[in-house]
């Protein structure tokens, strides 16, 4: 079960990608949830270093949001 659960997440990452070179926003919201499933899971086992990382890609997906959404001048 838990390896059908880190295939879904990555699969999720994939979307994330894909629609984020396609200049869709809804990319990030794909990648929120994926970089938020692999911090629970590095943290479970104790892979601090890329909890961490995926924690900065996590803020990062906010950050993304608000540029692609800002109005241009």
């Amino acid at each position: 079960m838990f390896e059908l659960f880190t295939w879904i997440i990555t699969g999720l990452s994939i979307i994330g990608v894909i629609l984020n070179a396609k200049k869709k926003v809804s990319g990030f919201y794909f990648w929120m949830i994926a970089n938020f499933s692999w911090i629970i899971i590095d943290l479970h086992k104790e892979v601090y270093a890329q909890a961490m990382l995926f924690g900065f890609y996590f803020i990062m997906c906010f950050y993304g949001v608000y540029e692609w959404k800002r109005p241009k001048k």
